[in-house]
């Protein structure tokens, strides 16, 4: 979850005929990145590990001033480092093949200029990297940010032979400068061979966190259409910014901080919204499946104050939708909302949320690496 700076003041000065934000249109191909040591990669495998994750630009949970905790706007290159390092273990803990990544920063002076797809690059297996950017301003004005440029990436042991960044449309609930400077939500269309006959299509997603109008039923739609659009085996997954139909709670979230703090919008998912998810269930197998994640209503106790505790931990998390939880805002509230999908044409072997030590086998915290907790599954190919 990103959230959008609504009250940015217009700049006064311009530089010339350079653009002081990048607003990309259509569809448009990047560059894909190539490890310096190719590491093995079993050929035409049968199964392959994909994880999505939003990394919060290697912030781990260090607040930001626009999620309305703190007044931080950068951190030192120490700090980013630390944390993209423990991002990069826990990864390797999961022995992932691709990985989806989401608020992936590349030259932003929040995170001290990290190019953090380099660096992720540099530091494991992955033989390729493919990223599009969603944020390229060169200077965002509130709360002296300065430069930020941002966005998706996919990591991959074997060939990517596809980037192309898909735009989407922008909200127009908010004033034309704040649309100026905003992000830029864009679907990552990447194909990968994995040896086989065909490639493997992935679509890394990552729709608005928030509209006035409908936007992000809007960037849902266009995400599936172009979903359905793609001939041969399909993965879309990443950081889709509502929770499952079905959720026990939609509002009152403990950890969002009050609707008139500068920056910040409240958190409420529609019936709307959630509604938007349907057609990804019914035309796709998901890691977790909606029976899974539905309860029946007699076992979730309505009240607010008894099933959303502050106090929840890895060692007292009941077994119900909570388990399934991938994103919490403050660093002293226990995972609360489902943002994070793996969908494919084909089937998985197995997967969950990594909320926590031992899922999965893991031995890291994610609790400490980002708001956000990796999914992965294991996706079967025949």
């Amino acid at each position: 979850m990103l959230r959008v700076m609504r009250l940015l003041p217009p700049l006064l000065l311009l530089t010339g005929c350079m653009p002081l934000a990048e607003n990309w249109k259509g569809s448009v191909d990047f560059p894909v990145l190539r490890a310096e040591a190719d590491a093995y990669a079993t050929p035409d495998p049968e199964t392959v590990r994909v994880v999505t994750w939003n990394i919060k630009y290697g912030w781990g949970r260090n607040d930001i001033f626009f999620d309305g905790w703190g007044d931080l706007t950068e951190i030192p290159q120490e700090e980013v480092l630390r944390v993209l390092d423990a991002q990069i273990a826990l990864l390797e803990e999961i022995d992932a093949d691709i990985v989806m990544t989401q608020e992936t920063d590349h030259d932003s002076k929040r995170s001290a200029y990290v190019d953090e797809v380099q660096y992720i690059l540099d530091n494991t297996d992955f033989n390729f990297a493919a990223y599009v950017p969603i944020w390229d301003a060169e200077y965002v004005a509130q709360s002296g940010m300065g430069p930020t440029e941002m966005g998706q990436v996919v990591f991959s042991r074997w060939p990517i032979t596809l980037n192309t960044r898909i735009d989407q449309p922008v909200s127009k609930s908010d004033p034309g400068y704040v649309r100026y400077f905003a992000p830029r939500r864009a679907i990552q269309h990447v194909q990968i061979d994995l040896g086989g006959t065909e490639p493997l299509t992935v679509l890394n997603v990552h729709p608005t966190a928030y509209s006035l109008d409908g936007t992000k039923q809007q960037h849902l739609a266009q995400i599936f259409d172009v979903a359905q659009g793609v001939e041969g085996d399909i993965v879309v997954g990443g950081d889709f910014n509502v929770i499952p139909p079905g959720s026990v709670n939609a509002d009152r979230f403990d950890d969002v901080v009050d609707a008139g703090t500068i920056g910040v919008t409240e958190v409420t998912y529609t019936e709307e919204e959630m509604a938007a998810l349907e057609p990804f269930y019914e035309a796709y197998t998901p890691v977790i499946s909606q029976e899974a994640y539905r309860l029946p209503p007699v076992q979730l106790d309505p009240n607010y104050d008894q099933y959303y505790d502050r106090g929840s931990t890895c060692r007292d998390r009941p077994d119900d939708q909570r388990r399934f939880f991938s994103h919490s805002l403050a660093k002293d509230v226990f995972w609360n909302q489902k943002l994070d999908y793996l969908f494919t044409s084909l089937t998985w072997s197995g997967g969950t949320v990594l909320q926590c030590p031992g899922d999965g086998g893991i031995r890291s915290e994610p609790m400490l690496l980002s708001d956000h907790a990796p999914v992965y599954g294991d996706l079967v190919r025949r």
